[in-house]
């Protein structure tokens, strides 16, 4: 009995037919197939064993030789894709849009916003701030005003359970609150990777059963593919697609970066800005932005950190800061402590030239009392107490110092020693003897006569 063989139907006729039927599959901007339509799972079934010779096809059609697709079928694919019909001038003037800012002059609703800055420089502390901020409706930074409390999920891969858990206790109670009542906001140890569509699901899962209206992912680099970072193209696409899932569930994204290790700014602790981000595109893709630099070198035996705040967003808003967080343990619970202050950029460069310049006089005074009280000792040394009460003369003292100091500087050791007591001033009272002459009054070590074996007794006697 001879067997038949069907002719399969070309992918062309496949195609044509699953079009008709309201589904239709594309290769997306991955190079991926994706199919669409409310029967797409039968057809995705009915084509799997034909998969390369379909994507080989969808990859060679030209937009102008595909058949033409139903309407119905276009408003779902643009519903699915969120692409909305073009609007006219009249719909543009119309539209009611308004905006809608989560902190006042700091972050707007709906757009995609960046915390950046150096390694060490707060940005996890800062965001944890912000977080806890927008759940309970307190100022931001203990400044910025909330104008209604959001909630929030808050994702971390970096600083770990127990930094997150120190930080934001300190953070509460430098509100008046207790962490356990700022239960709008919760807290997440991952983060997505923007390449993966699981850690994209679990991602949009987590938002939708956390309610959240803002999420704050930090650190953004262990989002991204490292091989995209230099790539401007491949690196927004890994943005749009984290941002993509929180947009779709109306939450506000706040990504926590790193800024570049050659950024001078950074370096010579100038204010930053956003080209000092690190990896290509991500200044051109973020609406707004707080980017955060040291003024100053951080001292770590003084737990104080002084930094520049700039804040900025497409919105209009922008303005400069300087950000002081004191991080000193408090003398009652031996913990760290919250307090932060904003001020204007004016007044705090103002108030740190005034800090710099008492800064500077304290140095030169510890200085200068330093080399006195080695210059006492070097005194103390050879001016021994004597056996006779005719005393040394100021002469016979230099001349005792190896190497001499001078007369100046001898005059201010001994107006010290006599205002410690240390040594009495014997009074010029004759011709030979007229000039003042200085005696010990506190035995230090063996007794020295400057006219037996002395070296000062054989120098000459006055002035």
């Amino acid at each position: 009995m001879n067997s038949i063989m069907l002719e399969q139907p070309s992918i062309d006729c496949l195609v044509r037919e699953m079009r008709d039927d309201g589904c239709d599959a594309v290769l997306n901007c991955f190079g991926d197939l994706e199919f669409s339509g409310s029967d797409h799972e039968d057809w995705q079934l009915k084509l799997q064993d034909r998969t390369p010779e379909l994507m080989a096809y969808l990859g060679s059609v030209r937009p102008d030789d595909q058949p033409p697709v139903g309407d119905s079928l276009m408003r779902g694919m643009m519903r699915q894709h969120g692409i909305g019909a073009p609007w006219s001038s009249k719909e543009l003037d119309d539209a009611k849009i308004d905006t809608q800012f989560l902190v006042n002059e700091v972050l707007v609703s709906g757009q995609p916003c960046v915390i950046a800055g150096a390694s060490k420089s707060m940005k996890t502390s800062t965001a944890i701030d912000l977080a806890i901020s927008l759940a309970s409706g307190s100022p931001f930074l203990g400044r910025f005003l909330i104008p209604a409390a959001k909630r929030v999920l808050l994702l971390s891969a970096e600083s770990g359970e127990g930094t997150i858990q120190e930080t934001s206790r300190r953070v509460a109670k430098s509100k008046g609150l207790r962490l356990p009542a700022c239960d709008s906001v919760q807290w997440g140890f991952w983060v997505p990777r923007a390449k993966d569509a699981e850690h994209l699901a679990i991602l949009d899962y987590q938002l939708k059963e956390s309610g959240a209206e803002v999420v704050v992912i930090d650190p953004l680099y262990q989002c991204l593919a490292g091989e995209d970072m230099s790539n401007l193209s491949m690196n927004g696409r890994q943005l749009q697609a984290i941002v993509g899932v929180c947009k779709q569930r109306n939450v506000t994204p706040v990504l926590v970066d790193h800024v570049k290790r050659s950024s001078t700014n950074a370096s010579y602790h100038k204010p930053l800005e956003l080209s000092d981000i690190s990896g290509a595109g991500k200044a051109e893709f973020f609406r707004q932005w707080i980017l955060l630099g040291r003024r100053q070198r951080f001292n770590p035996e003084h737990p104080f950190h002084r930094l520049w705040m700039t804040l900025g967003g497409s919105a209009g808003h922008c303005n400069m800061y300087a950000l002081d967080i004191d991080e000193s343990r408090e003398a009652t619970t031996k913990g760290r402590a919250w307090k932060v202050c904003v001020r204007s950029k004016a007044i705090a460069e103002a108030e740190d030239a005034k800090q710099r310049d008492a800064s500077g006089i304290a140095k030169r005074e510890m200085a200068a009392n330093a080399t006195l009280e080695e210059n006492m000792q070097r005194v103390r040394d050879v001016f021994k107490p004597e056996s006779n009460d005719k005393g040394w003369s100021k002469r016979q003292i230099r001349d005792a110092l190896t190497p001499s100091l001078s007369g100046d500087t001898v005059n201010k050791v001994l107006e010290r020693l006599v205002e410690l007591g240390e040594v009495a001033v014997i009074p010029a009272g004759t011709v030979r003897n007229s000039h003042p002459r200085y005696r010990r009054t506190q035995p230090v070590g063996q007794a020295m006569n400057p006219t037996s074996g002395g070296t000062a007794g054989t120098k000459r006697d006055d002035q």
